[in-house]
């Protein structure tokens, strides 16, 4: 989807009166689609799911990113305290079943704010694995709400040369060698 469609679909939303947000994982391929929702509304809502366990070069490069783009970024974290993210053996849930881990620092904090918009922009690329290769443009995500993925069919050559095109940094553990930057 080129740049033109995706603010169509993003003005006919609007139009519509929809609400619109985006999460963000502020890892390289992340910045494009935060340039260019910055390019048409500043005000859209950018959500980082802070998992407690996120590099502390990401919480730093997030807040450049969100400075540099003049944009306004929302931490949503787990209803549940990390001392009581345990097992029956009392070994954090992140060591002995990350599953569960995702799902009460990810999945569950989603919740609230899937419910509270129509229109959740996410910057999944069906390149990136078999399970995204299978997602459509819009699909629906529950609680009402219905996802957009307006980089779905991006390849990392055009994120490559979005991000070049308009000067976007990278993420510094990606300069380190990290192929993907999630919780440490």
């Amino acid at each position: 989807m080129k740049e033109k469609e995706i603010f169509e679909h993003l003005a006919r939303f609007q139009a519509e009166g929809k609400s619109l947000f985006v999460t963000s994982s502020f890892q390289t391929h992340s910045i494009p689609l935060l340039h260019l929702l910055s390019r048409f509304d500043k005000q859209i809502p950018i959500y980082c799911i802070q998992t407690g366990y996120l590099f502390p070069e990401t919480l730093t490069f997030r807040d450049e990113v969100a400075e540099m783009l003049n944009m306004q970024v929302i931490d949503i974290r787990s209803a549940v305290a990390k001392i009581h993210q345990r097992d029956t053996e009392g070994n954090l849930l992140f060591t002995s079943d990350p599953d569960r881990c995702c799902y009460l620092n990810k999945v569950q904090p989603m919740e609230s704010i899937l419910s509270q918009h129509d229109i959740w922009i996410n910057g999944v690329r069906a390149s990136q694995n078999t399970n995204r290769a299978q997602m459509r443009l819009m699909q629906d995500a529950g609680f009402g709400c219905e996802r957009f993925h307006p980089l779905l069919y991006w390849t990392d050559k055009d994120i490559y040369q979005y991000r070049m095109a308009h000067d976007l940094p990278e993420h510094p553990l990606e300069q380190k060698g990290y192929f993907s930057i999630g919780c440490e």
